[in-house]
């Protein structure tokens, strides 16, 4: 899938069978581009997640190297237009500002209706700089605080008694009556599917036959889809014997030979290759006999008919890979974790690094309305983190209290060095002065 979207078939549709195996794709998938730090762009279906597939779409981007995972049962779904939504709602978050005014007639074009109290779904009160409603999505009311033109807090409220309950940080308001516009997944995959990449599973649909198509590894000329078959064998594995592989590799079996390691691996092996000076190449093209390249492939295979042999890491170095390790899930929720940030508070982002968090700010990306998280580094530079990040731990929590910020375990193992040093430098003397008299 990667080297299909690097030769232009993009935004490339990954397919799967079922849920569980789409995640385990995903996951796949970023590991490749972990070590192999290529520009492609990695998204997935969240049916579960509140207006996830607008958010899907608006990634969906023909310019760019993109891979989306899906699932079959993805195909069968109406999905929200994404232009209607972003015209005809509403994100309010706590502690940004808003033209009030403006605001409030919006919630009347959008069919609120003004009452004394919020008691029912699509209910509007105004009462000074106090302003609850009801939007028809959630259990219950909210009320927002306001100072001038700028929210500044929001908390959900029972409407038989009128008292607050929970604090929340943002809100989204959806119009009062009727719903957003939808049209089929399959539309989706119609208009912008440079390429669809079926996963053990396979759908025709004669909307779909026009777009090029992989089944099992086998590239479809466009028009209608063609399954192939081909008999694969196991390679030979060799355990981590690098003087073996290198005799297999010299031999000439008639097949080109794809190494697919990750990273590091793959750079040692292409450095072996050279020093024996046997010749390969690290792109797809003209007619090597050998090439290496960089990937996750779980297990390899010879396929004779198609001239292939492919070899992993498995093969190889006789065990599977291991994946880049993933951080330990936060304690605390995520919408607990930003409440506790404070306005310079340090934070740790886990590709930047050490930086302050300096408030939180609304933007506006292709009519999208998300809220960012503000950190500033050295120099004046400004990252701007999505809210949502904090729940894939991309956002370390603040510094635990009585610890500081900068604390780190160097100090100790100076300490530890040091007395290895001194220790080393005493058995030292003790055994030159005997010699020296």
């Amino acid at each position: 899938a990667r080297l299909m979207v690097e030769r232009g078939f993009s935004p490339l549709f990954y397919i799967t069978s079922r849920a569980e195996k789409k995640r385990h794709v995903f996951r796949q998938l970023e590991g490749v581009a972990f070590c192999t730090h290529d520009s492609m762009e990695l998204v997935m279906t969240d049916p579960e997640e509140e207006y996830g597939d607008v958010v899907f779409q608006k990634k969906i981007q023909p310019e760019k190297k993109i891979i989306a995972v899906l699932e079959v049962g993805d195909l069968s779904r109406e999905i929200i237009d994404p232009g209607l939504f972003s015209d005809h709602s509403l994100l309010l978050i706590g502690g940004q500002q808003y033209p009030r005014e403006r605001m409030i007639e919006q919630l009347f074009e959008m069919k609120y209706e003004r009452k004394e109290h919020v008691r029912e779904k699509g209910d509007l009160a105004i009462r000074g700089e106090i302003l609850d409603v009801f939007p028809p999505q959630l259990d219950a009311p909210i009320r927002t605080y306001w100072m001038g033109n700028v929210i500044e807090k929001i908390k959900y409220f029972l409407p038989d008694t009128q008292r607050t309950t929970d604090s929340i940080d943002r809100c989204l308001l959806i119009p009062r009556e009727g719903t957003f516009k939808t049209f089929p997944f399959l539309g989706l995959l119609k208009e912008k599917a440079g390429i669809l990449f079926w996963d053990d599973v396979l759908i025709e649909n004669q909307d779909l036959a026009s777009i090029p198509q992989v089944i099992s590894g086998i590239i479809t000329p466009q028009g209608p889809t063609t399954t192939f078959q081909f008999p694969a064998e196991r390679p030979p594995s060799f355990q981590g014997d690098i003087s073996s592989l290198l005799s297999f590799l010299k031999q000439d079996s008639g097949n080109t030979v794809y190494i697919v390691l990750p990273g590091e691996k793959g750079k040692n092996l292409a450095s072996i290759l050279q020093e024996e000076k046997i010749s390969y190449s690290r792109e797809i093209s003209g007619e090597p006999r050998i090439i290496q390249l960089d990937g996750f492939p779980c297990e390899g295979f010879v396929c004779d008919e198609l001239g292939m042999t492919l070899l992993s890491h498995r093969e190889i170095f006789g065990k599977d890979i291991l994946k880049p390790g993933k951080r330990k899930p936060e304690t605390r929720s995520p919408e607990e974790v930003i409440r506790s940030l404070q306005e310079g508070d340090f934070v740790v982002h886990e590709d930047q690094g050490i930086g302050i968090f300096r408030g939180m700010k609304e933007i506006v990306v292709e009519g999208v309305h998300r809220v960012y998280l503000v950190i500033e580094y050295a120099a004046g530079d400004i990252l701007y983190v999505p809210v949502d990040h904090v729940k894939r731990g991309t956002l370390s929590l603040p510094t635990p209290p009585g610890r500081s910020k900068w604390s780190s375990p160097f100090p100790m193992s100076k300490r530890r060095i040091r007395k290895r040093l001194l220790r080393m430098s005493d058995m030292t003397w003790n055994w030159f002065v005997p010699w020296t008299g």
